[in-house]
């Protein structure tokens, strides 16, 4: 992240986030690369994850052979077809107490000429294929933080509560057969009002920092990839990896603090 403005704190705490992902007793962390994968034996589909799809559509996840293990999500060629891959466990909150960080590596070329595709990938409570709208924008409502890649348009993030949403476009300037690494930090700040900062490809976006209320928020999903497309072309998302890290709140659970010898 960037050292400058109001990302200085952020960044502090993304960095300590970061330091104890792998101690199960700070934090909790959910990632795949996809370079070993469970596969139902008659349907070929992924069982550790949940499919969302338009009736009649098959073979819509599949892991490809290129470097490293890559997850292919698609969707079929009618007009707003899509489909969505998610967690199927509704495994991250954003509370008021533990921070949450999110990252993805991903390779989007829209399956048409004129680029008429949108995808959507992040944290949500929504995970299913209407995550993206017809219009090729994010849901209208849904509890979250997503990045969009709109409509014959670039890369959106949207915060949500509900229907209360903060969007800011252009985070990222899509071209076609990129690889882009997308992620956003959530600090739970004072406990009422959230501060989530998109970074992109390791840097901080700007200045930018939507403000979340955090009450009402629900459990959500981690949103591997959702693909829509909007000109009758079937599209494809690639996703390399994800992470998510979420700090454990030891306060309020004892079974995860340190090993305290004095006592």
């Amino acid at each position: 992240m960037s050292t400058g403005g109001p990302h200085i704190l952020a960044g502090h705490k993304l960095n300590l986030l970061r330091r104890d992902r792998l101690d199960p007793r700070k934090a909790f962390r959910i990632f795949d690369d996809f370079a070993t994968v469970s596969i139902d034996d008659t349907t070929t589909d992924l069982t550790g994850y949940a499919l969302d799809e338009d009736a009649g559509a098959t073979a819509q996840m599949a892991v490809s052979d290129k470097r490293g293990g890559w997850l292919g999500i698609t969707c079929d060629g009618d007009d707003n077809d899509a489909s969505c891959v998610s967690t199927r466990a509704e495994c991250v909150i954003f509370n008021g107490t533990d921070e949450v960080f999110y990252e993805t590596v991903i390779e989007h070329a829209a399956g048409s000429t004129d680029g008429k595709s949108s995808f959507a990938l992040g944290i949500s409570d929504l995970a299913t294929r209407d995550l993206t709208v017809d219009a090729g924008t994010a849901a209208t409502s849904f509890d979250g933080a997503v990045f969009v890649k709109e409509e014959d348009g670039n890369i959106s993030f949207v915060t949500s509560n509900a229907t209360s949403q903060t969007t800011t476009q252009n985070v990222y300037t899509w071209v076609d057969g990129h690889i882009v690494r997308l992620g956003f930090f959530y600090d739970p700040n004072d406990g009422t009002t959230a501060k989530i900062t998109p970074v992109v490809n390791g840097e901080a976006v700007g200045n930018t920092t939507h403000d979340l209320t955090i009450s009402g928020l629900a459990e959500m999903h981690v949103i591997v990839g959702q693909v829509k497309t909007h000109e009758a072309a079937e599209q494809e998302l690639e996703v390399d990896w994800y992470e998510v890290v979420q700090r454990r709140n030891s306060a309020a659970d004892p079974g995860h603090a340190d090993f305290d010898a004095t006592t």
